[in-house]
C-alpha cells in the first residue's frame, strides 16, 4: 500500500507467553476467522522481534498508511473487510483485510485495534476501526497490558 508492505491480516501465533487465545465463540466463528490471539505490548514486541524483516508499526508508519489510502476520513472503510463486521460498509480496496475482531470486550464485528510502538504518555497510540465509522482515528488511552491484535509492517 503506497511504498509500504503490510501483513494482509492480523497475526495468528502464540509463542507460549503473553498471547491470549480467543476461542470458544462457536464453530462458525472459528470457520470464518480462525484462531485469533490478542497480545499485551511486551508479548507483541517479543513476537514481532522473532519474525525476520517485520516489525510493529509506529504511529508515523500508520499515518503513512492512512495518507496512502486517501486520508483518515475514509481510511477505515477502505481497509476493512467486506464481511465480518456488524454491517458490511468495508470495501477492502487495498487488501489490508482488517476484520472486526473481538477486542476490548466488544462483540465480534464491532471494533478492532492493533499495536503501535508509539507512546502517548504512559499509553500507546492504537488505530481504532469500528463497524459504524468510515474514518480511522487513534485510541490514545490504551495501556500496554491491555490485549489487542498485532499487524506487522515489513522493513
Amino acid at each position: 500500500i503506497g511504498d509500504q508492505v503490510w501483513m494482509a491480516e492480523n497475526l495468528r501465533m502464540d509463542d507460549g507467553g503473553g498471547g491470549v487465545q480467543i476461542q470458544n465463540y462457536g464453530i462458525q466463528y472459528g470457520l470464518d476467522y480462525g484462531t485469533q490471539y490478542f497480545y499485551n505490548i511486551e508479548a507483541a514486541t517479543r513476537i514481532a522481534n522473532k519474525i525476520d524483516g517485520w516489525h510493529l508499526p509506529s504511529k508515523a508508519e500508520v499515518d503513512t498508511l492512512i495518507n496512502a489510502v486517501g486520508g483518515s476520513s475514509n481510511a477505515c472503510k477502505v481497509l476493512k473487510t467486506t464481511s465480518g463486521w456488524k454491517n458490511t460498509d468495508g470495501t477492502d480496496a487495498y487488501g489490508f483485510s482488517m476484520i472486526g475482531a473481538r477486542e476490548g470486550g466488544r462483540a465480534q464485528g464491532e471494533q478492532s485495534w492493533f499495536w503501535t510502538t508509539t507512546k502517548n504518555g504512559s499509553n500507546y497510540y492504537v488505530p481504532q476501526f469500528g463497524y459504524n465509522i468510515n474514518s480511522l482515528s487513534y485510541n490514545t488511552g490504551w495501556g500496554g497490558s491491555w490485549p489487542v491484535s498485532i499487524r506487522l509492517i515489513k522493513g
